[in-house]
C-alpha cells in the first residue's frame, strides 16, 4: 500500500479495512517520502465475521422456511461449524460470481441452497451500511470531503465483496484500488 501511495509522490487516501475482526478507517497524507496519518476511525466490533454470522443467520431462515430441519445450537454444533466454514466459502465465492452453494450435512439430511450474490449482499447490506457511514463520519471529522481525497483503498479479506467496493465509489467518485 505504501508504495502504491508513494508512487504517486503527493496524496490523500482513505484506507477502508475491513479484516476479520475488525473494520478500521484512516486517511493517510502522501509528501515525497513523508507519509502521515491524517484521521483514524472504524469499528472495533465489526469485522468480516460478523457479516458471515449475519449471513449465516439469513441462510438458516431461508433454510427454516423451506421447511429444513435446522437443529439448535447445542444439539449439533459440527452442523454449525460446517455452515460456518460454508458461509466463509460462500462469501469468497460470490465476490467473483453471480451465485454459489451451499450444501451441510445434517442427521442425515443435506441442507443444500443456492445463493444469489444480489441476495447475499441485501443479508449483508446492514452492515455494509454501518462501515460506509463510519467512514462518512470520519471524513467529516478531518474536515475532509471527498473532492479532497486522491485514492481509496479497500484491504483486508472482507473488502472484496462487491457491494463494499460499489458503495466505496458510489460515495467518493472515485476507482477503488
Amino acid at each position: 500500500l505504501g508504495n502504491e501511495i508513494h508512487k504517486r509522490r503527493d496524496c490523500v487516501a482513505v484506507v477502508f479495512d475491513l479484516g476479520a475482526g475488525t473494520f478500521d478507517i484512516s486517511i493517510v497524507k502522501a509528501s515525497g517520502n513523508r507519509f502521515e496519518v491524517v484521521a483514524t476511525g472504524g469499528e472495533p466490533q465489526l469485522g468480516g465475521t460478523d457479516f458471515n454470522q449475519c449471513a449465516q443467520d439469513k441462510a438458516l431462515e431461508v433454510a427454516m422456511t423451506e421447511e429444513y430441519r435446522v437443529p439448535v445450537r447445542e444439539d449439533d454444533p459440527l452442523f454449525f461449524q460446517n455452515l460456518q466454514q460454508q458461509i466463509e466459502q460462500l462469501k469468497i465465492s460470490l465476490s467473483v460470481q453471480k451465485q454459489g452453494q451451499l450444501a451441510v450435512a445434517c442427521k442425515g439430511d443435506l441442507l443444500t441452497m443456492t445463493v444469489t450474490r444480489d441476495q447475499f449482499e441485501s443479508w449483508i447490506k446492514g452492515l455494509v451500511e454501518r462501515a460506509i457511514d463510519r467512514t462518512q463520519k470520519t471524513l467529516q471529522e478531518a474536515g475532509l470531503q471527498w473532492s479532497d481525497i486522491d485514492e481509496v483503498y479497500a484491504v483486508g479479506g472482507g473488502s472484496m465483496v462487491p457491494l463494499i467496493k460499489r458503495r466505496l465509489e458510489e460515495i467518493s467518485g472515485k476507482k477503488v484500488s
